[in-house]
C-alpha cells in the first residue's frame, strides 16, 4: 500500500474495462442515474473529479444524497470548489492546452474562462465573502507566485513578488483579511508566512530552516493555524501553532500525517494517517487528544472533507478496487459508497 496517494491516477486496464461493463451507470449532461440507500437527516450535494470514464479525461460531477450524478463537465477539469454560497463552481481546466481557472453554475451551465493566461494558473481558493480568487501561477518565470482576482476574473494582481521563490496553498483567514501560505523565500524546506489580503506585510511564522512546513489551516475562529511539517524524525507530521506563530506544538507522534483539516466548529481536526502500510482517516481534538481512526480499513482511505455542518465526512476509498467517494457520520459509522462507478472519483466538495 503506497502512503497518501492518488488512486485516481492508477486507472488500470481492467478498471477501463469495467468502465464498458458498467455503461448503463454513465450519465449525460443533465441526465441522472440514482442507486442506493441514503439517511433521511441530511440533503449533501458533493462535486467530484471523475477520471478514466473516456479515455484521457478528468470531469466533474456531483452527487447527492439520494446517489443522483450529473454530469457538469467533459473536458480536462479538476478540482472543483464551490463559492461560499453555493452558487458557483470554480475548477482547474487543461481544455486550452494549459491550466485555466474556470468558474460555472452549479448545473454546469456557464462555464467561463477566468484566467485567460497562457502559464500554468491553478488551483482556485475563494475568499470567505465570494468576492475574490487566490491562486497559483508561473506567468511571472519559472517559480510559482500567489496572485487574487475578483470573482468575475478581473484586476488580477500579484501578492507575493519574490521571483526567486515559490509559493503555494494560500489560505485565507476566516475573516478574509490575510492569507497564509508556504513559501521557500527563506532556502529549502519551506516555511508558513501570513500577509494581508492585498499582499502587503508577508510575516514570517515558522523558522524551521531546512525542513518544511506547509499546507497552513485557519482554524474557523481565526485563532489557530494547523499545519503539517518534517521538522521531526524527518516525516511529515501535524502540528498547531497561534495566529501569530506562537505555541508551535507537535500533534501526533506516530505514522505519517497529511491534510489537516478543521471541522466546522473547530472542536475536531480530520487527517490522513499513514502506518503500518495502511492509509486511514482519523480524527483528533485540537490539542492532539482523542486520536481516532474512523476508516480502519487495510484499503486506501484519505481526503476527508466536512460537511457544511459538521455532522459527515466525505472522502476518497480505494476499497472498491477503484477511487470512489464515501460518506460516513463525524464518528466514523455509516460509511457508504456515493459514487459507485468503475471509473476513478477523487477531490469530494461539499456545497455549502
Amino acid at each position: 500500500m503506497r502512503p497518501i496517494t492518488a488512486i485516481a491516477a492508477g486507472v488500470s486496464g481492467l478498471l477501463l474495462v469495467l468502465v464498458a461493463a458498467c455503461a448503463d451507470q454513465v450519465v449525460a449532461p443533465g441526465d441522472s442515474a440514482s442507486f442506493g440507500r441514503r439517511s433521511p437527516r441530511y440533503q449533501p450535494l458533493i462535486a467530484f473529479t471523475r477520471s478514466g470514464l473516456r479515455r484521457g479525461t478528468q470531469e466533474i460531477w456531483t452527487v447527492n444524497a439520494s446517489g443522483t450524478q450529473t454530469r457538469l463537465s467533459s473536458k480536462n477539469d479538476d478540482s472543483p470548489v464551490w463559492s461560499p454560497d453555493g452558487s458557483k463552481l470554480a475548477f482547474v481546466s487543461n481544455r486550452d492546452n494549459n491550466t485555466e481557472i474556470y468558474v460555472m453554475n452549479p448545473d454546469g451551465s456557464g462555464q467561463t474562462n477566468l484566467t485567460r493566461n497562457a502559464a500554468f494558473d491553478g488551483p482556485p481558493v475563494w475568499s470567505p465573502d465570494g468576492t475574490k480568487i487566490a491562486f497559483l501561477t508561473s506567468r511571472d518565470g519559472n517559480n510559482v507566485q500567489i496572485y487574487v482576482m475578483d470573482a468575475n476574473g478581473a484586476n488580477q494582481t500579484a501578492l507575493t513578488t519574490e521571483l526567486t521563490a515559490t509559493n503555494n496553498s494560500p489560505v485565507w483567514s476566516p475573516d478574509g483579511s490575510k492569507i497564509a501560505y508556504a513559501t521557500d523565500r527563506d532556502g529549502p524546506g519551506g516555511e508558513i508566512y501570513v500577509m494581508n489580503a492585498n499582499g502587503s506585510n508577508p510575516t514570517r511564522l515558522t523558522v524551521n530552516t531546512g525542513y518544511g512546513d506547509f499546507l497552513p489551516v485557519w482554524s474557523p475562529d481565526g485563532s489557530k493555524i494547523v499545519f503539517v511539517s518534517n521538522r521531526e524524525d524527518n516525516k511529515a507530521q501535524v502540528y498547531v501553532m497561534d495566529a501569530d506563530g506562537s505555541n508551535q506544538t507537535r500533534l501526533v507522534t506516530a505514522g505519517i500525517v497529511y491534510r489537516p483539516v478543521w471541522s466546522p466548529d473547530g472542536s475536531k481536526i480530520a487527517f490522513d494517517h499513514f502506518s503500518n502500510n495502511e492509509n486511514d482517516v482519523y480524527i483528533m481534538n485540537p490539542d492532539g487528544t482523542g486520536q481516532t481512526n474512523l476508516t480502519n480499513n487495510p484499503a486506501e482511505d484519505f481526503l476527508p472533507r466536512w460537511s457544511p455542518d459538521g455532522s459527515q465526512i466525505a472522502f476518497v476509498s480505494g476499497r472498491d478496487g477503484n477511487a470512489e467517494i464515501y460518506i460516513m457520520s463525524a464518528d466514523g459509522s455509516g460509511q457508504t459508497n456515493l459514487t459507485r462507478n468503475a471509473a476513478a472519483d477523487n477531490s469530494p466538495a461539499w456545497k455549502p
